[in-house]
């Protein structure tokens, strides 16, 4: 009884010592998903601050054409006589709403 019971003891301290070691294990893996964790949220970061644009005015380079033809259409000058109107007198509708304006 007594040899059963030192064999028995020596298996508790193999599974205890098991058990330490899966106690780290588990520390370890822990401690990666504390990192992974870490880095999603400094990836949410990123996406978050880059999905907003700058507000402002455009810059006269990089204007895309959407926005070009705003700028220049409304402008008489640009729009070439035809046989009805050789002449064109009548200023376009932005120019005379914003001299109303004023």
């Amino acid at each position: 009884t007594a040899r059963e019971c030192t064999a028995t003891a020596r298996e508790c301290t193999a599974t205890a010592r098991e058990c330490t070691a899966t106690a780290r294990e588990c520390t370890a893996t822990a401690r990666e998903c504390t990192a992974t964790a870490r880095e999603c949220t400094a990836t949410a970061r990123e996406c978050t601050v880059t999905r907003y644009s700058v507000r402002g005015r455009l810059s006269a380079c990089t204007t895309p054409m959407r926005l070009q033809a705003k700028t220049w259409a409304h402008f008489p000058i640009h729009i070439p006589p035809t046989e009805k109107k050789k002449k064109i007198l009548q200023k376009g509708v932005l120019c005379a709403t914003q001299e109303e304006k004023v």
